[in-house]
């Protein structure tokens, strides 16, 4: 089976491991490849259709949404702990953060400590992986 792609730094597959399981698996495998530590996010396809759903900057472009993901859920005080703040939005996921980037993701100097160990993706880029990920 050829795994759809698009140029975002995803990979899309099936596997029947636990998430823990296929998480240690998965950045063991890379960072052997790389020479260095990596961390790897999982989302299931529902789990991104969820993310995607839930954006609280739906009524925004897209490409000015960034779903952060994380391992964990972050703790409330994320939405207080950041600087440089130039007119940016932040809200809370499930295990993700949303920033709404007025000026764009590669203009803004906004510095999120909680998300340091995360990855962010655009809400376009999400939502095509969500779509990507419910079909066969």
């Amino acid at each position: 089976m050829s795994a759809p792609f698009i140029a975002s730094g995803n990979l899309l597959f099936r596997s029947d491991l636990t998430e823990a399981v296929l998480k240690h698996q998965l950045e063991a495998a890379v960072s052997a490849q790389v020479g260095k530590a990596v961390t790897v996010m999982l989302r299931t396809g529902a789990e991104l259709a969820a993310v995607v759903g839930a954006n609280p900057f739906a009524d925004r472009p897209g490409n000015q949404v960034a779903a952060i993901f994380l391992d964990t859920a972050a703790p409330p005080s994320v939405l207080s702990e950041h600087r440089h703040r130039d007119g940016e939005e932040i809200a809370l996921g499930t295990r993700e953060l949303y920033v709404f980037y007025p000026h764009g993701m590669g203009q803004s100097r906004f510095v999120i400590p909680a998300a340091t160990h995360g990855t962010a993706r655009n809400l376009n880029t999400v939502a095509k992986l969500a779509v990507l990920a419910q079909t066969d």
